[in-house]
């Protein structure tokens, strides 16, 4: 059931489709240079220049997200269809949503030996300019031009946009009454000549409605996974709260009650190679509105 699991949570999250990621292990430590060696002309009889460059390192440890749910004896015995299977989608949901919306939401900085930062963090959004296709081609221009400044290749880029953005995208229309972008849709297809990702978890950072396009270096895009867990129990007690303290004393027994705790941890970390890796442009519900 566990290998069952981790395909079937996969495809529904953005890191999960995001197959040009850099797959590393849990707990490395990884060499990044920062500055590189350069050449010089040399005269005759003169000394050859001696460069280095330097380098940091990247620390990649391990996090995880768990959810817990409970469902009655009652329920798992006789319902028609599957308690299983309606759990089995509820679980499912709730980390893809929140791992999703842990991943690419600028406001969220991640916590020390606890959980990475979005990939969008620390980011300066381009605010869009405009609702008008030639606002957006200058900040669309503006976003892929931080990638070529900073050297960096989209051979392996991709866009991450909810489906409410990609519908409105796909609707613009040119002067001369044609599709702007027949290749995007509600599904994903192709934004300016890279493949789309679209996912309902993508939101703004201000009010209701903000949306976000964000373009993504995959090759500067460091991940680890381990494995699923997914445990069962009628026989523990749990603190039914959805903000558990560390030491609670109002436990409830599972045996004593007739119920079933089941229980799920993700484990997952992910991490910028470089800090540029990611752009992102804010206030994208502005386009064709």
């Amino acid at each position: 059931m566990e290998s069952e699991f981790i395909e079937y949570l996969r495809p529904r999250t953005i890191l999960g489709r995001l197959d040009g990621v850099r797959r590393v292990p849990f707990n490395i430590r990884v060499p990044r240079q920062t500055a590189g060696a350069t050449g010089a002309f040399v005269g005759e009889g003169s000394p050859t220049v001696v460069n280095k460059p330097t380098f940091d390192n990247i620390t990649h440890p391990w996090a995880k997200a768990a959810c817990i749910t409970v469902i009655s004896d009652e329920l798992a015995r006789m319902s028609s269809p599957s308690a299983e299977g309606l759990v089995r989608d509820d679980l499912v949901a709730a980390l893809a949503q929140y791992l999703d919306k842990r991943a690419v939401d600028p406001a969220y900085p991640g916590v020390s030996n606890v959980s990475p930062a979005s990939l969008t963090n620390g980011v300066t959004a381009r605010q869009s300019t405009g609702a008008t296709l030639a606002a957006l081609d200058a900040d669309v221009r503006y976003v892929m031009t931080q990638f070529a400044d900073a050297e960096l290749s989209l051979m392996r880029g991709v866009w991450v946009m909810s489906a409410s953005a990609a519908i409105r995208l796909s609707m613009m229309r040119t002067n001369q009454d044609s599709k702007a972008f027949p290749d995007l849709s509600v599904t994903g297809g192709t934004f300016y000549g890279l493949p789309v990702i679209v996912s309902n978890n993508v939101t703004g950072s201000g009010s209701p409605g903000d949306q976000f396009l964000i373009l993504i270096d995959q090759e500067q895009v460091m991940m680890s996974e381990g494995a699923i867990e997914l445990d069962v129990s009628m026989e523990a007690s749990l603190e039914m709260n959805d903000a558990p303290s560390g030491g609670a004393t109002s436990l409830r027994s599972l045996w004593q009650n007739n119920l079933i705790g089941l229980k799920v941890v993700r484990y997952i970390y992910w991490t910028k190679r470089r800090s540029t890796a990611v752009q992102f442009i804010d206030k994208a519900q502005s386009y064709a509105s």
